[in-house]
């Protein structure tokens, strides 16, 4: 069995250039509250790092570190999540191709199986606001980007698999939107 460790315990990011034979550390330190569950680069500026997870103090606390530079420095975005999801596991689904700036978390909840209500939340300002672009029935697992960027393609045990364009549903922040699911 793998020890359980926090982001924190380990001290930030590492690279590895020989398939994981060694590793070296890449950059400045996470904060030593947050525990990172997912990270992403920027396909578009790699120097834009994003890590998901939640503050080790308060599990009912979603959080998005960001990076502007490489891991150097983090800034940290609060992820809001309802009393039904406050114990949840934020996972980074996409960082859009070409606008590093909008970003799509998926909020699991594995700990209740697959009738738990997942949902996915947009960022289109790097973490500074955030909305809710879909709610399901069960867990969620499937989820992508078309190589376009116009496209979310979602899927699901009960949803099935279901698509919406991605400039809607963040531009609804005040509204979740319906996808289509007989639009794949």
């Amino acid at each position: 069995s793998f020890p359980t460790r926090r982001s924190a315990d380990l001290g930030g990011l590492f690279r590895s250039t020989d398939n994981g034979a060694n590793w070296t550390s890449v950059g400045g330190p996470l904060p030593t509250d947050f525990n990172g569950t997912s990270l992403r680069v920027s396909p578009s500026n790699p120097k834009r790092i994003y890590v998901a997870g939640g503050i080790v103090d308060d599990p009912s606390e979603g959080a998005l570190e960001r990076s502007d530079d490489g891991g150097e420095t983090w800034k940290r975005f609060l992820v809001p999540l309802d009393p039904v999801r406050s114990f949840a596991t934020l996972r980074i689904a996409f960082v859009h191709t070409t606008r590093p700036d909008l970003v799509v978390v998926w909020v699991d909840l594995p700990e209740l199986g697959t009738k738990a209500p997942d949902a996915m939340l947009a960022t289109a300002n790097g973490g500074q606001t955030w909305t809710t672009i879909y709610e399901s029935t069960g867990d969620l697992p499937g989820q992508a980007l078309s190589p376009d960027g116009k496209t979310v393609v979602l899927g699901g045990q009960f949803e099935g698999v279901q698509s919406a364009d991605l400039d809607e549903a963040v531009a609804s922040y005040d509204r979740a939107i319906a996808l289509k699911p007989d639009d794949p």
